[in-house]
């Protein structure tokens, strides 16, 4: 899988390194999976 996070990475112009920093940034923000809580579905309203 690190591979391929890499390898996205490079085509956005990034680095490994970039994305983890990233990561934690949106995890302090927003959380995180370590709850194992995750959204299923999104409801528009009408």
């Amino acid at each position: 899988m690190i591979e391929i996070i890499k390898y996205l990475a490079q085509l956005e112009n990034s680095t490994l390194e970039e994305v983890i920093t990233m990561a934690k940034e949106k995890g302090s923000k927003r959380g995180t999976f370590e709850k194992k809580i995750f959204l299923e579905k999104v409801l528009q309203k009408k």
